[in-house]
């Protein structure tokens, strides 16, 4: 927060409100949201790593960000006239799971079950609740890195406006696709492009995604690493989003969007 809030996109966090909700059972997560008076300004998801030691595994800035009771009561509506009686007596639990999976496990007393974007309030498909998706992941997208949380932010580079990835969709061409692999092809083609996005296909849903990637952030390395921490900017209705690149790297491919 100390770190963050010295930034000039980050600026309101300082002596800002948190407040903490564990997401779960069994994730070892937890949301951190940051308010200033009645607003909810941004937030922070803090993991534990493979060591059981804490870790950043995302963040946001402004309004938007996931786990809004409004959003929730949006939801629920719309889901008592499909999926679940409106007299059912619903179980709702927040969870979170790696590579950037937020959402709302939403069980009826009838033993129904649905699952809620905690970022846009869509359903999510039923594989979700089952478990399946996992089965699809790299084998190397949860064992990526995150940050430890003895770092320090350093600037953060835009290379765009905030853009839709549904507003041009010329992306989804084959000739778009590019060769990025690393965290130097990830920055090298972010200056020349400008905007990319990225897609996880059949899985997007884990990742919050297609996501508009306009910008990264990087954070000093701490002890135990030798190069910084890099979390890619992704923009969506005012709130802007970091996520580690290194999850992104391995779980999916990226595409170009000419200006």
């Amino acid at each position: 927060m100390q770190s963050l809030s010295a930034q000039s996109p980050f600026a309101q966090w300082k002596d800002a409100e948190l407040s903490y909700h564990p997401l779960g059972p069994g994730t070892h997560s937890w949301l951190v949201q940051v308010n200033r008076g009645d607003e909810y300004i941004g937030y922070l998801i803090i993991g534990a790593d493979h060591n059981g030691a804490y870790q950043l595994n995302e963040y946001g800035n402004g309004p938007g960000g996931p786990y809004s009771m409004n959003l929730l009561r949006q939801s629920l509506k719309s889901l008592t006239e499909t999926d679940l009686s409106s007299i059912d007596k619903l179980q709702i639990t927040p969870m979170y799971e790696e590579p950037l999976l937020a959402y709302w496990r939403v069980r009826s007393s009838t033993g129904s079950e649905a699952c809620i974007d905690a970022f846009t309030g869509d359903p999510l498909p039923a594989e979700v609740a089952n478990g399946s998706w996992k089965n699809k992941l790299h084998s190397s997208t949860n064992s990526s890195s995150a940050l430890s949380l003895k770092a320090g932010a350093q600037a953060i580079t835009l290379s765009a406006e905030p853009f839709d990835p549904y507003d041009d969709l010329s992306w989804l061409l084959p000739q778009q696709k590019l060769s990025i692999h690393n965290v130097n092809q990830f920055t090298n083609t972010l200056n020349e492009s400008s905007r990319i996005v990225f897609s996880a296909t059949s899985i997007n849903f884990a990742f919050g995604g297609p996501l508009a990637i306009n910008g990264y952030q990087s954070w000093n390395p701490s002890p135990d690493l030798s190069h910084p921490i890099m979390y890619a900017a992704t923009c969506r209705t005012g709130l802007s989003r970091f996520v580690p690149l290194d999850r992104l790297l391995s779980g999916g491919e990226f595409y170009r969007i000419h200006p």
